[in-house]
């Protein structure tokens, strides 16, 4: 039996490990490498945020660069290093994914396609409308599985997983 101020303890722990912030800065990649680069953050237990001038302003560039180091300090002197090489792996999945999916539907609507990690070798990929202003709307959700093909099946659960702002993509 685990006492509750150990358990208490461990889920206060585990909690911070998740919500770990790391701000990137300069200019926006694109789309779809924003995408990898969310999905393999998210399962590293980051949650990654561009830091734009309105992140400056409000923050501070001291503390974007506190911030940013304490990971650095928590991670390692080339865990970014390490974390682009795997969002560079993970972009490389999904645009097999796009390709694929885009081939087999020959979709003619103009979405934007948002890939998501579902487990294991399974991906949730979300055909989006991304509109002018407001948030963006989930039109379609597909099962993707990766082994030597990959299947692709309607899923029922259309529901974007997180926001991309600097590409446009807000959810409320």
């Amino acid at each position: 039996m685990i006492p509750k101020a150990v358990l208490l303890y461990l889920l206060l722990l585990t909690g911070t490990a998740i919500s770990q912030k790391y701000y990137l800065t300069g200019r926006p990649f694109g789309l779809e490498r924003n995408n990898a680069i969310k999905e393999i953050g998210n399962r590293w237990g980051l949650e990654i945020a561009y830091a734009g001038g309105d992140i400056f302003e409000a923050l501070g560039i001291d503390s974007v660069n506190r911030v940013n180091q304490k990971v650095a300090d928590q991670r390692g002197e080339n865990w970014l290093t390490e974390f682009y090489l795997a969002v560079d792996k993970e972009e490389i999945r999904h645009q097999k994914i796009r390709e694929v999916f885009l081939n087999t539907t020959k979709r003619k609507e103009d979405y934007t396609t948002l890939i998501h990690h579902h487990k294991g070798k399974k991906y949730i990929l979300l055909e989006v409308s991304i509109p002018g202003e407001g948030a963006a709307l989930c039109m379609s959700a597909y099962m993707c599985r990766l082994g030597r093909l990959i299947s692709i099946r309607p899923y029922e659960t259309c529901k974007i997983p997180y926001a991309i702002p600097q590409n446009g993509l807000r959810i409320n």
